[in-house]
């Protein structure tokens, strides 16, 4: 579609009051799935023009080990990771992070997120990397904290995210 008739698109969408959530890595693994000797075609969901259009938009991975996608393991810093590399999000760096955290949260009407403060539910989860997109390319190579989060804050150690999934260690 050409990007006038995704705006008009996104703008009846919204409009209605509809939410978006895609699946970006099960998308990818499904679509043209019968092409032989490969897939020729493949998208996902256009996060960024919905978006532009005022559409809450979210990112997930509920399919995993399962014959829609029997590589997935629920890691939203990964899910996160590919919406925001395949879906062409990375600028401003940061800018889409809460497409796998805050988004979702609204779309489920979850109101107790927020900033850190005293007194509200959170998880910390640490990344080693000097900025985003090296955590993005450290992610599963172990050596860090995975699953989630929110926002983003660098500085001269690292980064932190902050976010209500669980964490696990690597």
């Amino acid at each position: 579609k050409s990007p006038r008739r995704l705006s008009e698109i996104f703008a009846v969408v919204r409009e209605a009051g509809i939410n978006l959530a895609g699946l970006p890595m099960t998308n990818l693994y499904l679509q043209d799935r019968d092409t032989q000797p490969g897939p020729t075609w493949r998208g996902m969901m256009p996060i960024g023009a919905a978006r532009a259009a005022g559409v809450l938009c979210a990112a997930g991975g509920d399919n995993c080990r399962d014959a829609f996608h029997p590589y997935g393991d629920y890691d939203m810093a990964e899910i996160a990771r590919e919406a925001i590399r395949l879906g062409h999000l990375e600028q401003p760096p940061g800018a889409h992070m809460d497409l796998g955290t805050h988004a979702p949260e609204k779309m489920m009407g979850i109101d107790d997120s927020g900033p850190l403060a005293e007194g509200s539910v959170a998880d910390l989860v640490l990344f080693s990397g000097r900025c985003l997109s090296q955590v993005f390319a450290l992610l599963g190579q172990g050596g860090g904290f995975a699953y989630g989060f929110s926002g983003v804050e660098n500085n001269e150690r690292g980064i932190l995210g902050l976010g209500r999934q669980r964490v696990r260690q690597d």
